[in-house]
């Protein structure tokens, strides 16, 4: 029975489990922390991902105790702000005015035939969620559908307000795995005047070569010192090519 319910768990927590949270975001948000606590500086997360290996990570800081539990825990904290800009799998949104029946979901599809479903700024965490095993509201999973080109968001109007504050005050980025392609992101950065001083690239040779190229001609982003790590994630956190950006 244990075993079954082990493997009955998400995959994010099944490979935490096996880890004992010794994720590569683990390992470098610790080394952050480090430069955070001795600069006093703030610190934004931003992610384009579903899973929750991020949050993970970050739970191994002091700064979120039990966990993230509700969604204003994501930007309650001055240090941290840790944004999912396209929903998470542990994010859920409400159908006003639909209601969960024994099973049956027909005001939701009624709804759904007739226009498009009125989701409004309710954003839930899987704590949060109401128990609709019975009867209440009907909630849908908050993920932005994947899509080339993807040009809406999918998170709370507070955690876009976080957003373009942090923007407006960055001054050192690091970028991993990401290839600047989500033109209403970029489109932030340009309308912020940037001020990015460093900049460090995480990826192969030719995927570093394209972000920089997005960051440079959409993003306005010109820093006086850019970096490209090209040997991979693991071993970056696990060199000194992160001091460049301190």
């Amino acid at each position: 029975k244990a075993a079954l319910e082990k493997y009955a768990l998400p995959a994010t927590q099944q490979w935490v489990a096996v880890t004992s949270g010794a994720t590569n975001y683990a390992v470098l948000l610790d080394r952050i922390d480090r430069w955070r606590r001795r600069s006093n500086d703030q610190v934004a997360l931003v992610t384009f991902n579903y899973d929750q290996l991020l949050e993970y990570g970050a739970t191994t800081l002091p700064y979120f105790p039990g966990g993230i539990q509700t969604i204003d825990a994501y930007t309650a904290r001055d240090e941290y702000k840790l944004l999912k800009l396209h929903g998470s799998t542990s994010w859920w949104r409400m159908i006003p005015g639909a209601q969960y029946q024994n099973g049956d979901y027909s005001d939701a599809l009624g709804i759904a035939l007739e226009k498009e479903l009125p989701l409004d700024d309710t954003f839930m965490t899987e704590q949060q969620k109401p128990n609709t095993t019975v009867r209440g509201p009907v909630t849908l999973p908050a993920i932005a559908i994947p899509v080339v080109g993807k040009s809406e968001f999918e998170c709370p109007a507070r955690h876009l307000a976080a957003l373009k504050s942090a923007i407006t005050e960055t001054t050192k980025l690091l970028v991993i795995g990401w290839r600047g392609m989500e033109s209403h992101f970029l489109s932030l950065w340009t309308s912020a005047s940037p001020k990015v001083d460093r900049l460090v690239i995480v990826d192969t040779a030719d995927g570093g070569r394209v972000t920089e190229n997005q960051l440079r001609t959409v993003a306005k982003i010109n820093p006086t010192h850019l970096h490209h790590a090209t040997d991979g994630f693991s071993a970056f956190i696990h060199s000194d090519q992160l001091d460049v950006l301190f």
